[in-house]
This record gives C-alpha cells, structure tokens and sequence, in this order.
C-alpha cells in the first residue's frame, strides 16, 4: 500500500506563511462601542460597560479567536486544550473543558469569561451569580463560527481586526465555493467522518463538520440525519457504502487498521476501506470552530477533490 495520505499534512509551507502574515496584518486594534450589549448562544444578555482587560476562555476555539485577534496578551486563563498558538500553553489554566473549576477562574479576577458549548453550567451560573460577565458560544456551522468571531472581536474592543480577519476569511471561502460549483454532483464523493469502529458517531445537519464536509465538495451519507451527531452502524455504513472516510485516528495506526479492515467482513464491502481513501486530518482542525475553520476547509477540499484542489489552486 501506499504510503498514507494525511491531508493536514499536505499544506505547502508558503502557503501557511502567507495565512499566518494575514492573520497578523488583520489583527490590528480599534475600539468597539461602549457599553455594548449583546445575546449569546445561551439567549442571554450581556453588557460591556468597556473592553475587557483580563479574559479568560473556557475552549480552544475561543482561544484561538482572541489570539488571532491580537488580543492574546490580555488572557489570564485557559483550558489545557488550549495549546494553538504555542503562546497559549503559557497561560494559566483553568482546567480541563468539560470541567473547568470555578475557584480558579474566580481567582483570576476576568472581567470576560468566554464560554462554549459543553462547558458546565453549573460552572457557566456560578460565574454570573458572582457578577462575573460571561459570553456563551455555540457555533453548529461555517456562518455561526463567523459570527462568534464578529461578537468576540466586539466584546473585546477589536471591532475592527475582527472585520478585518472576517475578509480575509470569507475571500478564501468564496475560492472554495467558486471551485466546488465547477464540480458535478455526480463527482463529489460520498463521504463519512467518525471513527474506525462501530457504533460510529458521525456528523449530521446542524454540526460543524457536516458544514465543512458540504461545503468542501461531499456528499455526507448521514447528510439526512436528525441529530448532529448520529450514531452509525455498520450495516448503515455498507448500506450508503462511503467513497472517503475522514477521521482523526493517530496516524500512526492508521494504515494497519486500514488493513486490518480490508481483511474483515463487511468493512471490506464499503468503498473507502477497499480502496484506502482513509484519510487523516487533525482533530484540532475538524473540531475547532474558529480562525482555522478556512484551513480546515481548504484541508476537506483536498482530501476530497485531489485533483481540483492542489494548494496553489485554493491559495490564487
């Protein structure tokens, strides 16, 4: 067999330089309005009498939204998940995602906590019955984890990075969406995201991943789910018989465990397995709905469409 290929791996070095030096350049400062009131993702209200000075983000993907904002410098707590950029690692932690500790957030002293989806919250209540300001996300889509990034950039002062980031952002979505509509129904694979193994919780309609799939050009075989995030079983799986499976596997098991599929009944009936298109992108990408949602995309359209999507077509 081949050697495997991992599409998070086949970005060209330029390429991710030049992403970088665009992310920076956006990333410069102005002041929003205050007060400024806004409603999160759990319906409720929030006012910022002025920009936050002490942040603190309870997920990796707000995280990564201050940084790329050039508010990094201003974050006083994170989740150990919090690792891009490498300057994350450097800021205190407040625990891990699902469970992060009150005490310690309230010892911080922020004047905005960010929270997401799957945050505790008893934890989430704790902080406002203490009058601690906090902003919920929930981002389910491209255009949802688009405007988190608008509300983050308001709430923080950076009104205007955040714009600036936002069309830097859309421009390389719109190269997607330019090239996936010269491709044919017909050619854009059945495709599947999950794990090696049964039963399989995929994404369907009202995920994140379900989003990028489409959009890069996929077909998703649970596309016709009514939870997003569905069990799959293998019956179902050699029932819609997927063209690509993407996963998050180690890489380093994965040809193995491809193998070892190929040699196994049922598994070695569905497409994907007889022919290796197994592929490998970062879970860190896929599951991050944030700055790096263009990459993760661009990411899918590749291990999709090979032959369409060669870096320098997406980066033009």
């Amino acid at each position: 067999m081949s050697p495997l290929p991992s599409a998070s791996r086949r970005l060209p070095a330029f390429f991710i330089v030049q992403c970088l030096l665009l992310i920076a350049y956006c990333a410069s400062t102005s002041a929003s309005s205050f007060p400024l009131t806004l409603t999160d993702a759990l319906n409720a209200s929030i006012t910022m009498e002025r920009a936050p000075q002490r942040i603190v983000s309870m997920a990796p993907s707000n995280t990564e939204t201050v940084f790329a904002l050039g508010a990094g410098s201003r974050l006083v707590g994170v989740t150990d998940y919090c690792d891009y950029p490498p300057e994350a690692k450097d800021v205190e932690s407040i625990g891990t995602f699902a469970d992060a500790s009150l005490e310690r957030i309230v010892s911080l002293q922020p004047d905005l906590v960010l929270a997401a989806r799957f945050n505790s919250l008893d934890v989430i209540n704790g902080l406002k019955r203490l009058g601690i300001p906090v902003f919920a996300l929930a981002p389910d889509e491209i255009e949802s984890t688009m405007d988190g990034i608008r509300d983050i950039g308001a709430l923080i002062g950076n009104e205007d990075a955040a714009k600036d980031l936002l069309e830097c952002m859309n421009a390389r979505i719109a190269n997607v969406n330019r090239l996936v509509s010269q491709i044919p129904e017909t050619d854009r694979p059945r495709v599947l995201w999950g794990r090696l193994e049964v039963p399989m919780y995929s994404a369907g309609p009202g995920s994140y991943i379900h989003d990028l799939l489409q959009t890069a050009g996929g077909r998703n075989i649970v596309g016709d789910s009514k939870a997003a995030w569905p069990q799959v079983g293998l019956e179902t799986l050699v029932d819609r018989n997927p063209q690509v499976i993407i996963v998050s596997t180690d890489p380093s098991r994965l040809r193995a465990e491809i193998v070892r599929l190929q040699n196994t009944d049922a598994w070695r009936e569905i497409d994907a397995i007889q022919t290796g298109r197994v592929l490998h992108i970062e879970t860190d990408l896929l599951q991050r709905p944030g700055p790096r949602l263009v990459d993760a995309l661009e990411a899918v359209a590749r291990a999709l469409h090979p032959n369409r999507f060669r870096a320098e077509t997406i980066s033009d």
